[in-house]
């Protein structure tokens, strides 16, 4: 809108006076995108038209042409589980590790779409890497859905790498790389499925990795009825979308 409105100006009488306007009129085309680009001309403030401008002025880097992305710690502190689509559940998964590399564990939760808990699972899983028990974590959920029958499935974790990496089915690292197959095939059976990234805030019921940290034992699923009441308190914070401290 601002180089439309500068270009009009520059052009107004070029047909009138001008013998050759073609040549001039691509000219101040030019010359208008600069000047709008630069946002130093005074043209661009006495041209706008409407808020549309303004808030186009915030947006963009007139002196880079590059987007500014909102500040992630706005973003984080309205980050809030919510629930799946109707008909879907909805998979959390996380991993923990003391140290990294470290002794390491994982956790899992399954819940509807009114967010009741359908079932979760945690354990250890020994001296690893971060990442390697965030992976582990999914392959783990992806299985107890899977033994659950359940489809439509919407997968949500805390690691940009993990989740980046499933969808381009790609791991630079092979300790990640070497579980895709397996990952590849559980996704199958589950299809439908989609998966994004969650910032840690809206992930919070999955740090039951850190009970599968202080755990002995390798796996352990929790069915609805089982859960505890640490566990039950956080769930009804993610539905009433309120900030809350994890488990560990």
């Amino acid at each position: 809108m601002i180089v439309w409105q500068i270009w009009k100006e520059r052009n107004k009488r070029i047909f009138k006076e001008i013998s050759n306007p073609i040549a001039v009129v691509i000219s101040n085309l030019k010359a208008s995108i600069e000047e709008a680009l630069s946002g130093k001309s005074k043209n661009v403030r006495k041209l706008r038209l409407n808020d549309w401008d303004l808030e186009m002025e915030k947006i963009w880097s007139f002196k880079n042409v590059i987007c500014h992305y909102p500040n992630k710690k706005i973003d984080r502190k309205q980050a809030r589980w919510t629930k799946p689509h109707y008909n879907w559940v909805k998979l959390n998964f996380d991993g923990a590790c003391r140290g990294n590399p470290g002794q390491a564990g994982y956790g899992a939760v399954i819940r509807d779409e009114v967010g009741n808990i359908v079932a979760s699972t945690y354990g250890q899983i020994g001296h690893t890497t971060n990442n390697d028990a965030k992976i582990r974590a999914l392959m783990a959920g992806l299985l107890l859905c899977k033994n659950k029958g359940l489809t439509n499935v919407q997968i949500e974790g805390d690691s940009q790498i993990i989740i980046n990496g499933i969808i381009n089915s790609r791991f630079t690292n092979w300790q990640l790389a070497r579980w895709l197959p397996r990952i590849h095939n559980l996704l199958h059976s589950i299809k439908p499925y989609e998966i994004s990234h969650i910032y840690r805030e809206g992930n919070r019921l999955a740090d039951l990795a850190n009970l599968g940290v202080m755990s002995d034992k390798v796996d352990v699923t929790v069915d609805p009825e089982s859960i505890s009441s640490k566990i039950k308190e956080l769930n009804r914070m993610d539905l009433m979308e309120r900030n809350r401290v994890g488990i560990g």
